[in-house]
């Protein structure tokens, strides 16, 4: 998924001005110039990360089945102007029978431009159900002596899903579509 730097930029030519009069009369000369003004607005990129991990980085074990098991703070910057609401869904994608996810969470209040989902708050939206068919954030717990990715996704949204808590991701899924502005993520990597 490509994020975009939206770069606003209004320039106007230097506009110069001159009314010289004759040099035999004794007319004032005038000199207008007008400086080139130049506008830009850029909006920081559309982007999640964490003081817990950096991106491929390993996940740390409070976040984990093995410790607190507790959602690591998200940092999401550069809202695209469009968002009303987000979408957060943790998966697994190396699982043995196919993604599992860890976490799905709609209908969380975008606010403006940047925002953190805090440690521990699993609902901050409107909570569906993880492959262990349980509301809130279960984290990565993979079998011994494999390495696992985690994925975080952030949906950005124009308008809010408004499903009842506890639908499962398909469900989540099918109700996104035609509503996600972008999405990007952030990836760690935990081992037991």
């Amino acid at each position: 998924m490509a994020s975009v730097i939206v770069v606003l930029a209004s320039c106007s030519p230097a506009e110069e001005s001159v009314d010289t009069a004759s040099p035999t009369t004794s007319a004032a000369t005038t000199t207008t110039t007008t400086a080139p003004t130049t506008t830009t607005t850029e909006l920081a990129e559309f982007s999640v990360s964490s003081p817990a991990f950096a991106e491929g980085g390993a996940v740390p074990p409070e976040f984990t089945c093995d410790g607190a098991d507790i959602s690591p703070e998200l940092n999401i910057v550069g809202l695209p102007e469009a968002t009303r609401v987000v979408t957060v869904i943790l998966e697994d994608p190396d699982a043995l029978l196919g993604i599992w996810y860890h976490w799905v969470d709609f209908d969380i209040p975008a606010g403006t431009g940047s925002f953190d989902i805090e440690r521990g708050t699993d609902e901050i939206g409107s909570p569906g159900v993880n492959s262990w068919n349980l509301e809130g954030y279960m984290g990565p717990c993979p079998p011994e002596g494999e390495d696992h990715r985690y994925v975080f996704r952030i949906y950005a949204l124009s308008s809010m899903l408004g499903l009842p808590a506890g639908v499962d991701v398909d469900e989540v899924a099918a109700a996104m579509e035609g509503h996600i502005v972008d999405t990007v993520e952030l990836t760690g990597v935990y081992s037991r």
